[in-house]
């Protein structure tokens, strides 16, 4: 695994999100209903993404077209209240940071 500042060209991108799609196939085929993918954002992608030059991983992976999997989306609110969703003794999620992900999911298994 890498950093945030880690460069990540858009080679690797779309070798990734080939790998991610084969993926959801895979378990399709498998008789899955569907696969989704959650990018959990690590604590200095959100808190400090000024502290190097942040690779934008996340984003760029949610919002290629290529992408074939539905996304459950926690960057864009951990970004809107950084604070709120890492410990501040470490880069765990607080209490609301996990239930704001659990509710996403949750969401979606009863819409189905």
């Amino acid at each position: 695994s890498h950093s945030a500042f880690y460069p990540f060209k858009d080679d690797e991108k779309i070798i990734l999100i080939k790998n991610i799609n084969a993926t959801r196939e895979r378990y399709l085929a498998a008789g899955f209903d569907e696969v989704y993918l959650s990018i959990i954002p690590n604590k200095v992608s959100i808190l400090s993404p000024n502290m190097g030059r942040y690779n934008q991983l996340i984003e760029r992976v949610q919002s290629d077209p290529n992408l074939k999997l539905p996304v459950i989306d926690t960057y864009s609110d951990f970004k809107k209240n950084p604070s709120k969703y890492y410990l501040k003794s470490d880069s765990h999620w607080t209490c609301e940071g996990r239930d704001l992900w659990l509710k996403k999911v949750n969401k979606i298994l009863v819409n189905q």
